[in-house]
């Protein structure tokens, strides 16, 4: 019962997207007798919804290139400043120290900033562990299929479009032929679950053949 209806008739704020930090929601206060059910997975599930319900999907920032404490301190508090990164993420993420002014605003403390970043290019020192070592530990997650299930689904939907990447990884991290991961073994919801076609069967749509010239 998210009260949309009674939302709307009344020109009540409602909620229109993601919260801006995701660990203090806001809009959920705004529906306080809706069930609520938050989820991992990165495409639209074949959930069944009627009137007045809400699905959001939320799109945060994607990956980026290159290490995140070799970035300019001063883009960091830029993005802080125009609202588009939490202040706490500039120190977990980039090691980047920022200050807040008596008009709101932050500025980059570079002393501060470069000594933290020493410190964490220290602390990956110390956990560091030559990558033979890592990939044999990796291979027995991937064996025991140890891993979240978001990423579980990610894999086994890619394995299911492409028999030839399935292939390779098998290879590259030398699995057994009958290991295999399947989204229905996972057990969460998952697009072409119970409802599927082939695109072709679709109205109106003709498939494009690719032949090699």
């Amino acid at each position: 019962d998210t009260g949309l209806k009674e939302l709307i008739a009344s020109g009540a704020p409602l909620p229109f997207g993601g919260d801006t930090d995701p660990q203090n929601p806001v809009w959920d206060a705004m529906m306080p007798d809706a069930k609520i059910k938050r989820d991992k997975q990165a495409i639209t599930t074949e959930e069944m919804f009627k009137d007045y319900d809400l699905y959001l999907n939320y799109m945060r920032g994607g990956p980026g290139f290159g290490d995140p404490i070799d970035r300019d301190p001063q883009s960091v508090v830029d993005d802080i400043n125009g609202g588009y990164l939490v202040e706490r993420f500039a120190l977990q993420v980039y090691g980047v120290v920022a200050e807040k002014g008596a008009d709101g605003t932050y500025a980059v403390d570079a002393p501060a900033t470069a000594a933290r970043r020493k410190e964490i290019r220290a602390e990956r020192l110390a956990k560091s562990v030559p990558t033979r070592d890592w990939m044999k530990g990796e291979r027995e997650k991937i064996l025991a299929k140890d891993a979240g299930d978001h990423v579980k689904q990610m894999f086994a939907s890619s394995f299911k479009l492409g028999p030839k990447f399935f292939k390779d990884f098998q290879t590259f991290w030398d699995l057994p032929a009958e290991w295999t991961l399947l989204e229905e073994e996972i057990g969460i919801p998952h697009y072409g679950s119970h409802y599927h076609m082939d695109v072709s069967e679709l109205p109106d749509v003709k498939t494009v053949q690719f032949v090699e010239q």
